[in-house]
């Protein structure tokens, strides 16, 4: 979970829109899902394009926020799959990727229907992509909330080794560049 420290830390958004949160791989929808949750939404999970597409058909959530990867059809393909039978004014639709050159989010109906949100990121930064666009407001959080959310955000490592120096050089490389080691 990417969840910070205490939860409360959390901005809070009020939205009485589902989010139908399209993402295969379980722990990274469950983290997610559960930032979601904790930020003041409700959250619907579906782990592959097709079930998006049917999910889509059967329900109306406020936003999509998919994974560009997906295990039958990728986040972009689904959107295309979608492109007719999305009301731009009615869904609003957040991409999350990895790679800025992935094949299909530069196709003009992906970026006219869907903004991306560039993996990774923080929980602080999905709930602003989500708030921007859902079109609500953020409550501010204070300024040692922020600073707790900047400290619970800093990238994590996991470094498995049998070799102790090899692990003390890792370490301090990573520190001083800002991260933490878990060795």
């Amino acid at each position: 979970s990417f969840l910070p420290t205490d939860p409360e830390d959390l901005p809070k958004v009020s939205s009485g829109q589902n989010i139908l949160l399209a993402v295969s791989e379980q722990d990274f929808a469950d983290g997610l899902r559960e930032v979601l949750v904790t930020g003041g939404h409700s959250v619907s999970v579906v782990p592959s394009g097709m079930a998006c597409i049917r999910s889509l058909k059967a329900s109306k959530p406020g936003l999509l926020l998919i994974d560009d990867v997906l295990p039958d059809l990728g986040g972009a393909a689904t959107i295309d799959r979608l492109k007719d039978e999305i009301d731009p004014d009615g869904l609003q639709i957040l991409l999350m990727a990895g790679d800025d050159q992935l094949p299909g989010r530069d196709a003009p109906d992906i970026q006219r229907l869907a903004s991306s949100l560039t993996k990774p990121f923080t929980a602080e930064e999905l709930l602003v992509a989500v708030s921007l666009s859902l079109r609500i407001p953020l409550q501010q959080t204070s300024r040692l909330s922020r600073k707790k959310l900047r400290k619970a955000s800093t990238p994590t490592v996991l470094v498995l080794s049998q070799d102790r120096d090899l692990l003390d050089w890792i370490g301090s490389a990573l520190r001083a560049r800002q991260t933490r080691c878990v060795c």
